[in-house]
């Protein structure tokens, strides 16, 4: 590639890593304006396949890097996660120009199954490969998703300073940066600080509501979950009001959370059964297909609610047995003595959803930790 295709390469994948299918069509388009670009000719013939859209492609025939990291990404936005696991594996199978990039993408495929410890490995792994290649966007995504995953392993502390990081690394005006407030709001939340964080995530929802709807719905649906949390039901009520008032329509997990925390609100003020159920449902319906653990912890809390029968162990089971990019296929890492700090943090070799299976039926409320940050 020449350094100008590596430069519009590099603009896709950035934007297939952040989910923004749009930005990666306006990428691609000046993909089209080049011609005898080599694997670049056949990504192009792989992303028409699937046209008009870059997500929910078909693998690659090639044994093209580059194309398997791309479906790699196209498969993790649409959770297809054991498919994206094998792809991105499979690119780092066939070269190592994008191993950051699919080092990144395996750590995030662990991340979203509840294998944080493997996930972690992976992360340190694509942020050591960056650094090397002075790659600080791709150093600021590996610190932000691991920041991700110990606040949802339970190590806020430490993720607070993995956002700091993050932030440290956007240039000024970064759309980023409200993404960080939420991010850092939720480790204040975590480490006992709500009245440090519900103004953070207030602040980045009103910045962000009529530019980037997508931010500002996780915003409330954060402080939506800060209200199951903490037990503060006044906050949701607060939270539904802007709701209303806005005329907003939450989807996918944003919209699946305050669902949840509307029917938290419903349990603890002693409405009926079939109240709290009815929002329960109506979490399930917006977790759909794209998050079946959550699903299942919905079923979970609507069975325990309404006294019915809990969700069969063999789909439990399954859900927490799917395949995964195991870290021992990094081999013996050399981390570099910046990412090497991170890796003396210890986290449970289990998958983190497990609890979903057991434990006190009115803990499972507090679960919305292990599923949402």
């Amino acid at each position: 590639m020449t350094g100008n295709q590596l430069g519009v390469a590099r603009g896709v994948i950035n934007a297939l890593t952040e989910g923004n299918a749009d930005q990666a069509a306006r990428w691609f388009d000046r993909l089209t304006e080049s011609s005898s670009m080599g694997s670049l000719e056949r990504f192009v013939a792989h992303y028409q396949r699937s046209a008009p859209g870059v997500l929910g492609q078909p693998a690659p025939s090639s044994e093209d890097e580059f194309e398997w990291c791309i479906h790699g990404w196209s498969c993790y936005y649409t959770a297809r996660y054991e498919e994206a696991g094998d792809a991105f594996t499979r690119a780092r199978m066939y070269g190592d120009a994008w191993s950051s990039w699919s080092a990144l993408g395996n750590g995030k495929v662990c991340s979203d199954l509840g294998w944080w410890a493997c996930s972690k490995d992976w992360l340190l792994q694509a942020m050591t490969v960056a650094r090397a290649e002075s790659d600080l966007f791709r150093v600021a995504e590996c610190a932000g998703a691991l920041g991700e995953v110990l606040v949802r392993a339970g190590r806020p502390r430490e993720a607070w300073e993995l956002f700091a990081l993050d932030a440290s690394l956007l240039p000024p005006g970064s759309g980023y940066r409200m993404r960080l407030e939420n991010y850092q709001a939720v480790c204040l939340s975590r480490l006992g600080l709500p009245e440090l964080a519900e103004p953070r995530l207030w602040g980045a929802f009103f910045a962000e509501v009529e530019r980037r709807p997508t931010s500002a719905a996780y915003s409330l649906s954060s402080l939506a979950a800060m209200s199951v949390r903490h037990d503060d039901l006044w906050l949701f009520d607060r939270v539904e009001k802007v709701i209303r008032s806005r005329c907003l329509s939450l989807s996918g997990m944003p919209g699946g959370i305050v669902s949840v925390a509307s029917a938290y609100r419903c349990w603890k003020r002693g409405e009926s059964n079939e109240v709290v159920v009815a929002e329960l449902e109506r979490a399930r319906e917006q977790f759909g297909d794209l998050y079946p653990v959550e699903s299942l912890w919905v079923d979970r809390l609507a069975a325990f609610v309404s006294g019915g029968q809990a969700p069969d162990a063999g789909v439990i089971k399954a859900l927490l047995a799917r395949k995964y990019p195991c870290a021992s296929m990094i081999g013996d890492p050399t981390l570099d003595a910046f990412s090497e700090p991170w890796r003396e943090i210890r986290l449970a070799e289990e998958c983190g959803f497990s609890r979903v299976t057991g434990g006190a039926e009115e803990a499972l409320w507090l679960q919305i930790d292990r599923f949402f940050v």
